[in-house]
């Protein structure tokens, strides 16, 4: 996330740098700035939102893990029953 983020922010520097330092007319100028901004923002909710999405998944993987764990562990305790009351 880290990497991603400092990406989008050079990649806003950048253009509104040149943006700002360019031969265009000031309306230009000011499009090219918010845009840049605007863009910067949606990646920034992009990858917030991608992070938590991630967390969410390993949180549900660890519970599945841990129920399918238990299950096993009664599947081996069963056999052991019905192999000792045989």
């Amino acid at each position: 996330m880290l990497w991603t983020a400092l990406g989008l922010l050079i990649a806003t520097v950048v253009s509104i740098e040149e943006a700002v330092t360019g031969e265009k007319p000031r309306t230009v100028k000011v499009l090219v700035t918010l845009l840049a901004v605007a863009g910067l923002v949606v990646g920034t909710a992009s990858t917030v939102s991608e992070n938590n999405d991630k967390k969410s998944a390993e949180q549900t993987a660890e519970g599945l893990k841990s129920r399918l764990d238990t299950q096993k562990l009664a599947c081996y305790y069963f056999t052991i029953y019905l192999v000792v009351s045989t």
